[in-house]
């Protein structure tokens, strides 16, 4: 007699699909077994988790809407004043306040957490700036973020710029460098390389300076029509290069 060893093979294939899929049902009863028991011993703690977890955002939504948003309203309308005075150029007044006004460090410290506590910030760091107080500026400026980039950026070249104030030039380097290679925007992008180059020249780094000005170039060529200079500069930079 002979064996039919392709249906001997089905047949076993078979019984062992079956054999697995006995084997994961058995399992998942198993399982949803165990998490009903779980349920219903742990009916009341899991009830409490979600209702705390309710109230919580229910809470956050609370605070935001009946103390944020009012709070944010009435801080905007008090630094009315310091604002008018910053751009009279009043910077210790814009800063500390006059007649009965707040200033722009009240402001952050009495409507922490606000909208514009945050752009007070920014205000106090480039006021701060004005008057030769760069470590204090510096302060302001990593306490200031905006979804906007470009205010975002000019902030952070703020902080570089202050660090050159501070004669810290490599720290600067770096902070130009980094806001010119993290972004996609060209006019960005071509500002803060711009900066970098110009600072690393000063600083008679010429292989770095020279690598800004031709990334400005090779990549933006549209906004380096505004520094009619980049090509002299590569120029020079290229000749010292090959003389050292």
């Amino acid at each position: 007699m002979r064996f039919n060893f392709e249906d001997m093979s089905k047949k076993n294939k078979n019984e062992k699909e079956n054999f697995v899929t006995e084997e994961v049902l058995d399992s998942l009863n198993n399982t949803a077994t165990n998490s009903e028991k779980f349920i219903e011993k742990n009916a009341r703690p899991i009830a409490i988790g979600f209702g705390v977890i309710l109230l919580a955002a229910f809470a956050y939504f609370a605070y935001v809407k009946f103390a944020v948003e009012p709070k944010n309203e009435e801080a905007y309308k008090e630094m009315t004043n310091a604002q008018l005075l910053f751009f009279q150029d009043s910077l210790d007044a814009s800063l500390k306040g006059n007649g009965g006004n707040l200033g722009f460090n009240e402001i952050i410290e009495n409507y922490s957490g606000t909208d514009a506590a945050n752009l007070a910030n920014y205000y106090a760091g480039i006021a701060l700036y004005e008057k030769g107080e760069y470590e204090n500026a510096v302060e302001k400026f990593k306490s200031f973020s905006s979804d906007d980039e470009v205010l975002n950026s000019v902030s952070k070249g703020a902080i570089g710029d202050c660090y050159v104030g501070l004669g810290k030039k490599d720290e600067a380097l770096s902070q130009f460098e980094s806001i010119a290679q993290s972004t996609n925007n060209a006019f960005i992008a071509y500002n803060f390389y711009k900066k970098a180059g110009l600072l690393a020249m000063s600083n008679g780094d010429n292989k770095k300076a020279l690598k800004c000005f031709s990334t400005i170039k090779e990549k933006y060529p549209e906004e380096s029509e505004g520094f009619p200079d980049v090509d002299a500069y590569i120029e020079m930079l290229t000749y010292k290069d090959g003389n050292n």
